[in-house]
């Protein structure tokens, strides 16, 4: 039970959707620039770099043309929205986050060399609204 009182359970059909994306990725390289999966599960994130990892360390393919895998998390769409003032009302935020629960999330941060941080940490929701405000955070998961 998620403290927000939703059931949460394991999701077979975003293995699914990654399996596809995958395929899609090599069949179609020449007809797409991406494809971008929107899942909130963290197995997509994680399922799509083992297939790359296991798949290219078996020889199973090769450096054939693929087409790029990019993810859209809700933290991150939360994020886009912010960047680009999507809230009329102050408490557009507030009620976006009533839905988000406590996750870890990966990000990386705009160091001041100008160098790039990878960072992985779990979030509550106010130090996620940190986050929200800093302009040199970009959401990977």
């Amino acid at each position: 039970m998620l403290r927000n009182k939703r059931m949460q359970k394991k999701n077979a059909g975003e293995i699914s959707i990654c399996v596809l994306a995958f395929i899609i990725s090599y069949f179609y390289y020449k007809h797409q620039n991406s494809i971008t999966i929107m899942s909130n599960d963290r197995d997509t994130y994680d399922f799509i770099n083992f297939a790359k990892t296991k798949l290219g360390s078996d020889n199973l393919i090769k450096d054939d043309p693929s087409i790029t895998i990019t993810f859209k998390s809700n933290d991150f769409l939360i994020k886009e929205i912010c960047s680009n003032n999507y809230f009329r009302q102050s408490s557009g935020l507030e009620e976006l986050l009533k839905l988000r629960d406590i996750k870890r999330i990966k990000y990386t941060k705009n160091a001041l060399d100008g160098a790039i941080e990878e960072h992985e940490e779990v979030l509550s929701n106010l130090e996620f609204t940190k986050i929200l405000q800093d302009k040199s955070i970009n959401i990977i998961f």
